[in-house]
Parts: structure tokens; C-alpha cells; sequence
């Protein structure tokens, strides 16, 4: 874990007092980096850990849903790896989305802030053009190949071609994505570990129908994110489903309740009831891959803000 992380780093239990962690005695560092060590807040006394340079920073109460588990097979590893950095790798039926959505961060000031990073390509973008930027996801099998790919630049991994058989898919970074620092931890989008107003830049791409408490996600968002001037961009499909979250939770796809009607429309909503401005609002087609004959073509609205 980057050492600069300590500065905006705050107890995820505590919220929405910031209580800044201390780093316990006997923390294993090099250069700029923690490579081992716990991470104790001063007023609950919670310890998080990190090990091999990867801080899990998770609410104690965090549970992972068979949903959430899903997300730590090695096929879906592929499918993600595939989905962020076909494009670059040169594959057939590549997505492109990342460079459509990475086009819309232009000029952003670090540091920046990419929630439900997966692989981590928008966290490699906003890096690239803003000098320091940190990815925060749920699984730690994303979290960890997203650190190696940074650490060495380079990541082999496998994709399904059929059934159990699969072929060779590898991934290296081109060098304009080698700049700035990036970094990676383990965290809750609904409890993130950072300390209010630390971000110029916010981006949470196809992540909102897939916490069980997405208006919380959004207000945590808004939190976070610093204060005039602060570009948020926020992606989503809005495909609610029953078995990540109950209908009266959903922010949209619903007839009654506070959140009834189109997902799009209330996320901008709560938007502007945080003072963000609309500078764009389009859809975005991506595309994830299961196998050789199936991939998944997705559309999500993207609304860039500005507050």
C-alpha cells in the first residue's frame, strides 16, 4: 500500500466521524510502499491488515453475498480482464468503453478516486492524467491482479474458450498507463475508508445495481468527493436485481416509493440534491466476455458532474 494513502485513509466503522488510522509498530516498508503491517483506528481500536502490500479496509460487519462470491472465480477474473483491456490487447470483438469513459475524465487534478475498479483500467487512466489515483473494490481476487498488473505491468491470465478448456490471454500496459501512481485496496462502496472531500475526481462505473444499498453508494460518493470544481462520473445499466438488493432499495425500476421510475432519472437527482452539475449524460455500450460464442453487449447511461 502506498504510503500516501495513510493521509486520507479513515476507519470505515466510525463513519461519519473521520478517524484517521495509525500504522501499528513493526510495519514492513519499502520506499514508498507498506508491504506488511495493521492499520488500527485510535477510537474503536478496529485493526485492518495488510498483507504483500494489499490493505483490506472493510467495515467488521461487511459480509460477502453469493453474488459478491462470484466475482472471485477465475472466470470471472478472464471475463473482467478481457472486458477492460481487450481494446488494448488488440482482441476480436474488443470492448472500447474504458477509452469512451476514460475520454469523458480528461484533465481531472488528482488525487482521484475509482470505486469498484475490477481490473483496474479507469484507476490506470485517472492515474495516468491526474498523477495519483486509487481503485477500491469488494474482491480481493480483482484487487490483487490489478496490484500485480501495476507492479510489474504485465499480467497473464487465462479466458475461456469452451466449457473447462481456455487459452492464454495477456495483458501489459502501454506506457502512457505506466505513469502516475496507482493504487489498489480492498474496501466497501458503501463504507468507503476515506475521509470526506479527498478527491477532485470520482468515478463509479457499473457498480450501482450491484450493492445491496446503492443510494447509500451515491451519498458515499458525494461525500468523498471534494468540494467546488469536484467531477464525479457514475455509469450504470440499472439491471436491478432481486438477489443483490429488495425492490424498495433499488434507486429506479420500481412504480411506487421514493425511488419510483427510471434509475437514470434519480440518480441525477440525487446528484443535483448534492450540488453537481450535468456536463454530459449518453449511453456507453460495453461489452463482457464468457466464452469464445458468448459474449454479453451492455448499454450504460454515464452521467458526468460537476460540482
Amino acid at each position: 500500500m502506498h504510503v500516501h494513502l495513510l493521509d486520507f485513509l479513515v476507519c470505515p466503522d466510525c463513519l461519519p466521524r473521520q478517524e484517521h488510522f495509525r500504522l501499528k509498530t513493526g510495519a514492513v516498508r519499502e520506499d514508498d510502499d507498506i508491504l506488511s503491517g495493521q492499520l488500527e483506528c485510535p477510537r474503536c481500536s478496529h485493526t485492518h491488515s495488510i498483507h504483500q502490500g494489499m490493505a483490506v479496509v472493510l467495515p467488521q460487519d461487511a459480509q460477502t453475498t453469493a453474488a459478491q462470491l462470484r466475482y472471485e472465480t477465475s472466470a470471472a477474473v478472464g471475463s473482467y480482464l478481457w472486458s477492460h483491456y481487450s481494446d488494448i490487447v488488440g482482441e476480436e470483438m474488443a470492448c472500447d468503453a474504458y477509452g469512451a469513459w476514460a475520454s469523458k475524465l480528461g484533465g481531472v487534478a488528482g488525487p482521484a478516486l475509482d470505486v469498484g475498479c475490477a481490473m483496474g483500467r479507469i484507476t490506470f487512466e485517472l492515474a495516468a492524467e491526474a498523477g495519483f489515483a486509487v481503485g477500491v473494490d469488494f474482491s480481493r481476487s480483482f484487487t490483487r491482479m490489478a496490484r500485480e498488473l501495476r507492479k510489474t505491468g504485465r499480467l497473464e491470465s487465462s479466458i475461456v474458450v469452451e466449457g473447462k478448456i481456455t487459452r492464454p490471454f495477456t495483458v501489459e500496459l502501454p506506457e502512457r498507463l505506466r505513469t502516475g501512481v496507482a493504487e489498489f485496496i480492498v474496501g466497501d462502496a458503501m463504507a468507503l475508508p476515506f475521509s470526506s472531500d479527498a478527491f477532485p475526481a470520482v468515478s463509479s462505473l457499473n457498480l450501482l445495481d450491484k450493492v445491496c444499498r446503492p443510494e447509500d453508494h451515491v451519498r458515499e460518493l458525494c461525500r468523498v468527493a471534494a468540494g467546488e470544481g469536484c467531477r464525479v462520473l457514475v455509469a450504470d445499466p440499472f439491471s436491478w436485481a432481486e438477489e443483490i438488493c429488495p425492490p424498495g432499495d433499488w434507486l429506479g425500476g420500481v412504480e411506487e416509493g421514493d425511488f419510483a421510475g427510471r434509475g437514470l432519472d434519480n440518480l441525477k437527482r440525487l446528484l443535483e440534491e448534492e450540488e453537481f452539475e450535468f456536463s454530459d449524460t449518453s449511453p456507453v455500450w460495453w461489452t463482457i466476455r464468457n466464452h469464445e460464442n458468448h459474449f454479453e453487449r451492455i448499454r450504460s447511461w454515464t452521467v458526468a458532474a460537476q460540482r
